[in-house]
């Protein structure tokens, strides 16, 4: 049987592709090529599975950059705040800026390389071994050891709760710490070289 267009059919057709195209123009304007913290465009980026790099066959979650930016941003408020006096007028900053921005992306590239260097061993992380590094590491701080001091601190200082400073510092440090020493026996240049070569064709998909 032959389908034939009407032409009224052909041009409602045309327009609905070319709102789709611009549509998606405009989306990848405001998320990549020129970004924009909007409501709407954070409210997007939560429900939508939108990666801001690729490292080998995983992505870069644009989700986990705002929330590693977020964090970022809660923390130098928190600075500033704690140091009303500045001798000389100085002021320091309560904004990140591009070089910050490019930190923080760097960061959750390596992290993705680290992950897949460890997949790669069959290197696993258990919880236990999240809470021991947490652990150690309020210890090596000398600071309050009591529970609600540490999760205010975390709360005021960058926005987190204790299970999500956890989850996106400690568990990404404990890991690199552990592909270290059990893959590559404390041989940092061993390290670096696989690190290299695993984020040798990473792909950044936003301009900063």
């Amino acid at each position: 049987m032959r389908i034939s267009f009407k032409p009224w059919m052909l041009i409602v057709v045309t327009v609905v592709l070319f709102g789709a195209l611009a549509a998606l123009g405009a989306l990848a304007n405001v998320l990549y090529w020129h970004p924009q913290d909007r409501p709407w465009v954070r409210s997007f980026i939560s429900k939508a599975p939108v990666p801001i790099a690729r490292v080998g066959g995983s992505f870069v979650s644009y989700k986990d950059y705002l929330i590693q930016q977020d964090a970022a941003q809660t923390f130098l408020i928190a600075e500033a705040a704690s140091q009303a006096a500045i001798p000389d007028g100085q002021v320091l900053p309560t904004s990140l800026d591009t070089q910050a921005k490019q930190l923080i992306l760097d960061q959750l590239i390596r992290a993705a390389a680290v992950k897949q260097l460890a997949e790669d061993a069959d290197l696993r992380l258990t919880d236990e071994d999240v809470t021991r590094s947490f652990e150690e590491l309020i210890a090596r701080a000398g600071t309050s050891t009591n529970p609600g001091e540490i999760d205010a601190y975390l709360k005021t200082t960058f926005g987190w709760t204790r299970q999500e400073f956890s989850q996106r510092v400690v568990r990404p440090a404990t890991l690199e710490t552990a592909v270290k020493q059990e893959v590559y026996k404390d041989d940092d240049t061993a390290f670096q070289a696989a690190l290299t070569e695993k984020t040798k064709n990473t792909v950044v998909y936003i301009r900063l």
